[in-house]
Formats: structure tokens, C-alpha cells, sequence
């Protein structure tokens, strides 16, 4: 804090009466920090765990966002998107002064320094080969601990949708090279609702997913309906490309894990035969609606 930096300058230029200054600045800082809010932060693992990377850990240099809203108007922002970073072992951000009104408080993650309200628009990325953990939104809120009234506990909980797929029906000598998603990758968060809904005004875009073994990929976006007789994967092999088109209806992708197994070969096969009429007709770009 700037404060102990200009008191401690001060006592040092004061010759002969350093020690009762130094004691007096303890207590001064002592006093302050008594004052200011202890923020802690965990993560409600609720997803159904299939193997050891399914679970959700911060990892050092994660960031999150804390707001706080007095007396339940958005109009009294006490904390602005402050910005929390943990270094592997404990959290580090600036400090906030305990509030005379009653708060809430709300965390996000990942941290984004732009948001500047406690309604927000937050996107998926569109490649998340390399891994999905920038992607998950998680959302928690607290307020000031009764038994310990300087601590606000924050237990995250996961906003989005986990989809998993494991590709089937390839032959014998055939790999899978890349598994892309078709979905809507936006949603409008809102932080005292604790939600994240799907911006159904845009269109939806390829999502490359993240291998993780045994032909499964995986991948988040917000909770929304895939439409049937449209795209929903399409899967990259050695052969080929293959399109994985939903022909049973929609779809809800609604949950924190949504599990897909698609037959590939099986389901391309069922496409072919639909478009065979069409002269344009490609074996890996079948022309169809995309709506």
C-alpha cells in the first residue's frame, strides 16, 4: 500500500525517535489490514468424474474478477472487477476496505479486464485443442462470514456445458486427426443469477476440441439446443472428413457433462445417401442447411 511506503519514509527522516515511529506505523497497518476483506476461493467439483483430467484445479497464474453490490443495487459497486491472481499457493489482489453496508459479492473466471458491469457477454474459444480450462466459465458469490466477519468464502460452480465425445465406426486402420463441434459459442452472463445464456441471435461456429485418449474429445460451450439435420461434429481422419449430422431431433445440450458417440461412418453413410442427388455432392462437404 502506497500508505506504508510514505509512513516508514517519514519515521526514518526523524532522528532519535525511530522506534516509537515504527511502532506506531505496526499499529497503523495492523489496523488497516483488520479493516479490509479476506477473499478465499474453491471449486465445487459436481461433474460426474470419469478419469483424473475431468476434475477443475486453479493452477498458478489463474485470474478472477470479484464485484460487490451494496444493499442490493447495482448503482453501489463497492469492488469493480477487482482482479485476484493465484501464485500457485495463495491469492494476491487489491485491497478492499470492509464495507459499512450490506454486500454480495460475485467471482467469475477466467478474468477479463474490460468487463466493467455485473451483466457481460463471455465467448468460448473457438480452438480449444490445447485444452478448454480458459473456456470454462465459473461463477460463484458471497458475503462478509458471520463466524469470521473480514471473510468472504467464494465456492465456484461450473456455468457451461462439458460435452464428450468418442468417435466410433472408423476402420481398422484409421485415426482420428481432429474433432470439431457445430455450437453457439456466446453467452450473457449475469452474476447475481449466477447464469450464462446462450446467444441464440448468433450463428454457430466450429469449435475444435481437445483430445484426451481412446478417440474422446472434449469441449465446453453454453447450454443450447442443437437442431436436427444439421451438423453437430465434424471429424478429421487419416481417410477423411466425415460430417456427423443429428437426424433424431434436437438436441439439449443442457448440464455439466453431455455425452455424445457418434458413429461416424454410420451416420456419414445415412448423409451420402440423402444428398446423392445433389451434383454438388462431396464426400466430406455435403451441401445442406445450416441453420
Amino acid at each position: 500500500m502506497k500508505i506504508k511506503v510514505l509512513i516508514v519514509n517519514a519515521c526514518v527522516v526523524v532522528s532519535g525517535g525511530f522506534s516509537a515511529c515504527n511502532q506506531g506505523v505496526m499499529e497503523e497497518l495492523s489496523m488497516l489490514a483488520d479493516r479490509n476483506v479476506n477473499f478465499n476461493f474453491d471449486i465445487v467439483q459436481t461433474r460426474t468424474i470419469t478419469d483424473a483430467s475431468n476434475a477443475t484445479a486453479f493452477v498458478a497464474n489463474d485470474e478472477v474478477g470479484i464485484f460487490g453490490v451494496a444493499n442490493g443495487s447495482e448503482a453501489q459497486l463497492v469492488a469493480d472487477n477487482l482482479r485476484y491472481q493465484y501464485s500457485g499457493s495463495e491469492w494476491n489482489g487489491e485491497a478492499l476496505t470492509k464495507p459499512q453496508n450490506e454486500t454480495m459479492f460475485y467471482a467469475y473466471y477466467p478474468y477479463d479486464k474490460s468487463i466493467n458491469d455485473i451483466s457481460f457477454s463471455f465467448s468460448v474459444n473457438e480452438n480449444q485443442e490445447q485444452g478448454y480450462n480458459s473456456s470454462d466459465l465459473l461463477l460463484a458469490e458471497g458475503s462478509l462470514d458471520v463466524a469470521n466477519p473480514q471473510t468472504v468464502n467464494f465456492s465456484f460452480q461450473h456455468v457451461l456445458s462439458l460435452v464428450e465425445v468418442t468417435v466410433n465406426g472408423l476402420a481398422t486402420d484409421e485415426k482420428v486427426t481432429g474433432v470439431q463441434m457445430r455450437a453457439l459459442k456466446t453467452a450473457t452472463v449475469d452474476l447475481p443469477a449466477g447464469t450464462a445464456t446462450a446467444d441464440v441471435s448468433e450463428r454457430p461456429v466450429m469449435i475444435t476440441m481437445q483430445a484426451i485418449g481412446g478417440n474422446k474429445y472434449r469441449t465446453v460451450v453454453p447450454a443450447q439446443t442443437l437442431k436436427a439435420n444439421v451438423t453437430r461434429f465434424v471429424v478429421t481422419t487419416t481417410h477423411t472428413v466425415y460430417q456427423y449430422v443429428g437426424q433424431t431431433g434436437a438436441t439439449s445440450i443442457i448440464g455439466e457433462k453431455v455425452q455424445s458417440t457418434p458413429d461416424i461412418r454410420a451416420s456419414w453413410a445415412a448423409t451420402a445417401q440423402a444428398c446423392s442427388t445433389n451434383p454438388g455432392f462431396q464426400e466430406h462437404a455435403c451441401p445442406k442447411e445450416i441453420g
